[in-house]
């Protein structure tokens, strides 16, 4: 059976990846790609790598990785009108490789319906989620919706979509990526604090507690951000200030307002608030991604997680499985499904409130023996249980049952979907 992941990969990664790497961008498609592909950031080709050792073949297209997808349409004979188009190239793979399954790990409502347009035949589209659900009009072109938390697959059923919940995992191959373990940093958080609902408002206040206590180093792309906003801010500040000098004096600041992107108003109005809070400020470090992420991982004594918003009832995120992966002692927010995955207290730490996990991180922290047992115990468990080659395996059967489902059911073909 022929697989094709169709992948978007933050923004902020790309152009970090790329700043690390000089000349890469100059280099061939197949360079590029293993590049990205070794460095792990997200789940990379781990479920591609991990369906291919069943017999399937299968691909990875990095949808909005510019330069990869540039190299590609070069090398295969494509004018360089069509290589600034990321649409086009992304519909021109899925042609030549012939998927019968594809899989999105975004919703690219443009593309598929372009896909729709050109009436390939595709036997099942998927698509993937997080814990929150994007608003949008693409679930009419799926036939399964992938989740890892049980939330959001419940709340696509009520929406009529067809949903099933598969777990993250851990890829062995990091590990041998990495530098021997040496535990240097006592406490850490690898994500994000994104202010909105449905995201990580109860993070920041659990992590603005947290390191009033504890000393915590927060790793996370909002510290990046900050800096930015800094800056902006500043420039910001003084323009408001010199507008209404200006004001004050007759000057007529609306003329302003003729330069595109000018806001004269908003710009009179105080400084926007910062992408970060300031408390947390001081404990945050830059962001790390892909291998310098499980480096820190692993060079953790202790390693903190909370999950999002939208999942407060079940355990369900990456960061489970990459810290005990790696080796790291985990201490995460205790769901209703947690003794499913891990055995607390002795394969991973959970904590319902701020003072429980301030207690259980100095405990921790106070006794070496016991956390490198846990620690040892967690990455046992994932290493046994929680591996790709295992979800794979769930994931095989999931796409055999749906197709045996659409089967039964082709009258639904003149839904719009992508077969």
């Amino acid at each position: 059976m022929k697989f094709l992941k169709i992948t978007h990969l933050d923004p902020f990664y790309i152009n970090k990846f790329y700043h690390e790497r000089p000349g890469l961008f100059r280099k061939t498609y197949d360079e590029q790609k293993a590049a990205f592909e070794y460095d792990g950031f997200g789940s990379a080709d781990f479920w591609t790598y991990a369906l291919k050792a069943i017999g399937y073949e299968a691909e990875e297209v990095y949808y909005n990785v510019k330069p990869i997808q540039r190299a590609w349409a070069l090398e295969n004979g494509f004018s360089k009108v069509v290589c600034k188009d990321s649409e086009k190239i992304a519909l021109e793979q899925i042609k030549k490789f012939k998927p019968d399954v594809i899989w999105f790990w975004d919703c690219h409502e443009n593309l598929l319906k372009c896909i729709c347009s050109q009436k390939l035949s595709i036997k099942l589209s998927m698509c993937d989620v997080g814990s929150a659900i994007p608003n949008t009009n693409a679930w009419q072109y799926f036939d399964l919706v992938l989740s890892c938390a049980q939330e959001s697959v419940e709340q696509l059923k009520r929406l009529g979509v067809h949903a099933k919940q598969i777990h993250h995992g851990f890829d062995p191959r990091i590990n041998e990526r990495l530098q021997s373990r040496n535990t240097s940093v006592d406490v850490t958080f690898i994500g994000r604090f994104i202010r909105e609902t449905q995201f990580h408002l109860e993070r920041e206040k659990l992590f603005e507690d947290l390191c009033e206590k504890i000393n915590v180093q927060i790793y996370s792309p909002n510290f990046d951000g900050a800096l930015i906003d800094d800056v902006k801010n500043v420039l910001r500040t003084g323009v408001s200030r010199g507008l209404r000098v200006l004001r004050k004096t007759g000057f007529p600041i609306q003329v302003f307002s003729r330069i595109p992107g000018i806001d004269v108003a908003a710009l009179l109005k105080e400084k926007p608030g910062s992408r970060v809070s300031m408390t947390l400020k001081s404990s945050m470090r830059s962001g790390v991604f892909g291998l310098q992420k499980f480096q820190v991982l692993q060079s953790s004594k202790v390693t903190l997680n909370m999950h999002a918003d939208s999942s407060p009832v079940y355990a369900s995120n990456m960061r489970l499985f990459e810290s005990t992966g790696v080796g790291a002692c985990l201490v995460t927010d205790w769901k209703k499904n947690i003794n499913e995955l891990f055995e607390p207290d002795k394969e991973i730490i959970t904590y319902k409130s701020t003072e429980e996990c301030v207690e259980k991180v100095k405990w921790l922290m106070n006794n070496p023996k016991a956390r490198e047992e846990i620690a040892c115990a967690g990455q046992r468990k994932t290493l046994k249980n929680h591996t790709y080659q295992q979800r794979v395996l769930e994931l095989d059967q999931i796409i055999r049952i749906s197709l045996k489902e659409k089967g039964k059911n082709h009258s639904r073909a003149s839904s719009g979907k992508l077969y």
